[in-house]
């Protein structure tokens, strides 16, 4: 390969790179745009859990509110864990978006 391929070929890795690193900040956007919402979620499941023990409801609705909360609650704990492993700068840190 000449230099003139090599050069193309480095131009079309960085090309690939910024669409990576696009498509990763646009991920992180969208999952902490989420996070609040999730945490709503987890937070009305629990208090429907406590409501339906309360007020003896039927006997497997509580129990499976509090399994589904938790549910949400671990697989939330989880992505935030895998976001933690990507090497994405602090906000302030990033720029503009994408």
């Amino acid at each position: 390969m000449n230099e003139t391929g090599v050069t193309r070929e480095l131009q079309a890795l960085r090309d690939e790179m910024r669409a990576l690193e696009a498509g990763q900040d646009s991920l992180v956007r969208a999952i902490g745009e989420l996070a609040p919402l999730l945490g709503t979620v987890i937070e009305e499941l629990r208090q429907l859990s406590q409501a339906a023990s309360a007020e003896g409801l039927a006997s497997d609705l509580a129990p499976e509110l509090r399994r589904l909360a938790e549910a949400v609650d671990g697989n939330t704990a989880a992505v935030t864990a895998l976001l933690r492993q990507l090497p994405i700068p602090p906000a302030e840190d990033a720029g503009p978006p994408a």
